[in-house]
């Protein structure tokens, strides 16, 4: 095999060639970028398609991710890829499904949800640090779901639904039936249950639909968010747990984090880069520094290094 071909190769699988350097015209270039990355398309809605400029420049930090993709949002176009049909834990990253059924119900946003005693004890990890008998407003616990990641507020803003948790779960994989992520599992709304997998080729897909949602993109891009509850009342301030909104380098549209001992820590972030959609889906990084670093690398080598026609 040409010696070029071989460095495509190393370089879509994001790992290092260290052979021999061969320098092909930009025309050339195009022609197997294209060839090369056809197969993995996902979804097509625009001509443009992005191609690299050299074969031989990689992202600037390691990329420790047990299984991810790097996508162009506008042609489908797989440009970074690793082990993307593994199953892995989603950790928070489910809480993107549980948004997408909330959001079905058609919600009345000023509807009052009260905290019960059994959102409190039925979670750990992120919460919201309320009383049983504290009253919010449903778009208070939805952004609390999804700015802070809050665990109990998210079980809340299911429960406020009128259904069950089982009867939401299986609305949750009715819908990525739907949604053909045959990949893909939910077991609870919050994430904490390692048994809520899918692979990155999967949620690429279901980022892609809940990132379009403008209710779900607004709270993901929203650095602090306060209120006051009634009832018992208390105000609350949260932070969002994305530290890339933060970063004046990158454009940020939207991102959500997730953690559990069992997956990693998860990533997913959506930024424009050189005037297009590119969309990040990072599952299982060793620490949450390294994902955030290794998610900018990915952005910044797409800026650095690839072209659109």
């Amino acid at each position: 095999m040409p010696v070029y071909l071989l460095a495509i190769l190393f370089s879509l699988y994001g790992l290092t060639y260290r052979g021999p350097i061969t320098v092909q015209p930009e025309s050339v270039q195009l022609s197997m970028a294209k060839s090369m990355l056809a197969h993995t398309r996902v979804a097509t809605t625009q001509s443009s398609a992005p191609y690299v400029k050299t074969v031989f420049a990689h992202p600037s930090v390691p990329i420790t991710i047990r299984s991810g993709m790097v996508l162009d949002v506008g042609s489908g176009l797989a440009l970074w890829k690793k082990n993307i049909d593994e199953p892995r834990p989603l950790a928070s990253l489910t809480k993107l499904m549980t948004a997408l059924v909330f959001l079905d119900s058609q919600p009345d946003w000023d509807k009052p949800v009260t905290f019960e005693q059994g959102d409190i004890d039925s979670t750990t990890g992120n919460t919201l640090i309320v009383r049983p008998g504290e009253t919010a407003t449903v778009r208070d616990v939805f952004m609390a779901s999804l700015v802070a990641s809050a665990n109990n507020a998210t079980v809340a803003l299911a429960r406020s639904t009128g259904l069950t948790t089982q009867e939401f779960v299986q609305r949750m994989n009715d819908k990525a039936k739907m949604m053909s992520l045959f990949l893909t599992t939910f077991t609870d709304v919050s994430g904490l249950d390692p048994g809520n997998t899918s692979t990155a080729r999967d949620y690429v897909r279901l980022v892609r639909t809940a990132f379009n949602q403008p209710r779900i993109r607004e709270a993901l891009t929203t650095r602090e968010y306060s209120f006051t509850t009634t009832g018992v009342v208390a105000t609350h301030r949260l932070y969002n747990t994305d530290q890339l909104l933060a970063d004046t380098s990158l454009d940020v549209q939207a991102a959500k984090t997730g953690f559990i001992d069992e997956s990693g820590y998860n990533f997913i972030s959506l930024a424009n880069v050189n005037s297009h959609e590119v969309l990040v889906v990072l599952l299982g990084s060793v620490s949450s520094a390294a994902r955030f670093a290794e998610a900018k690398a990915l952005f910044m080598w797409i800026q650095d290094y690839w072209r659109w026609e």
